[in-house]
């Protein structure tokens, strides 16, 4: 199974952004992954991959279990494309890798390229990349992309030195400016993005400097993995009927935890009642997390939604 993490050099330099566009790029069948726990990021990886997104989270699930749910997430793609989270060493201690970006590409044995911010940097990038690659040998860093570059000049100094004094190829670089709305809890989310359309091809044209066949070639350096052919939640008969509101306000789902819920026979039903709809007969009422506050009017409004609760 091939597969590469994209990590950051820190929180907000381009990587859901440059992930997004990379999957809209690529003609294989890709499937994404989310270090960590995030809701909104993998909305962008679905948009982009045409499949769920699934996260890759060492604290809530444990690492061998984790890493079967990968090889059985990954059974019918060619590539995995994990997106990481923060920066690249960054989790729960200062010292250790428990929830941090290093700790799945060393379990999973990915090669990891490098999203840098580079604004206002040129020598001082190959710096950036060569303490990232030295600090843990066991994590692969086997290239870099440069974000928040200014124009040829600065491209070309920046790329010269990470490549001549960090010894890393540089895939590409992304120009200064180019993002996707933000607002509190991060970037805007995808049904709320207006012309979608538009945002692909914003995002393709984002990375369109990046060397897809580098990025495919260091994917092809991983080991050898296998895919699973079955999944690792248990199967159960529970015929339990589950009402999920999914919508603007309530869109904070893991993928897992509906798949889990399927197996177990459950039989959800999916309503908007940002939209209108009523609340639906059954058993069981999950209400992710969202955006309620940005849509009070029409909760407000849907007295059937708010009453039968």
């Amino acid at each position: 199974m091939r597969r590469v993490v994209l990590a950051g050099s820190g929180s907000g330099v381009g990587k859901t952004s440059i992930a997004a566009g990379l999957m809209l790029r690529m003609k294989h069948k890709v499937q994404p992954f989310k270090v960590g726990p995030d809701f909104i990021d993998p909305m962008f990886h679905a948009m982009a991959a045409g499949r769920p997104s699934r996260n890759l989270d060492s604290f809530m699930m444990e690492p061998e279990v984790m890493k079967e749910h990968f090889r059985w997430a990954c059974g019918d793609a060619d590539l995995a494309l994990i997106e990481g989270v923060r920066g690249l060493y960054d989790g729960l201690t200062s010292t250790e890798d428990t929830g941090s970006t290093a700790e799945i590409a060393k379990l999973l044995e990915a090669p990891v390229v490098l999203v840098i911010n580079a604004r206002s940097l040129a020598k001082s990038a190959a710096a950036v990349a060569l303490g990232f690659k030295q600090l843990d040998p066991e994590v692969r860093v086997a290239g870099v992309i440069l974000n928040n570059v200014s124009g040829e000049r600065h491209r070309r100094k920046a790329t010269e030195a990470v490549e001549q004094l960090a010894k890393l190829p540089v895939l590409g670089a992304v120009e200064r400016g180019r993002s996707l709305p933000e607002r509190h809890l991060g970037l805007v989310t995808v049904e709320e993005q207006g012309d979608l359309e538009r945002t692909k091809e914003d995002l393709k044209a984002l990375v369109e400097d990046v060397n897809l066949e580098m990025l495919l070639e260091i994917s092809e350096t991983a080991p050898e993995m296998n895919v699973r052919k079955e999944p690792v939640f248990p199967s159960g008969r529970s015929g339990a009927k589950v009402a999920v509101p999914r919508d603007r306000s309530f869109c904070f789902y893991y993928q897992e935890n509906m798949e889990s819920l399927e197996r177990a026979g459950a039989d959800i039903r999916y309503f908007r009642p940002t939209d209108g709809d009523g609340l639906p007969e059954a058993d069981l009422y999950y209400l992710g997390g969202g955006y309620p506050e940005e849509h009070l009017d029409e909760l407000s409004s849907n007295r059937d939604f708010l009453d039968g609760l």
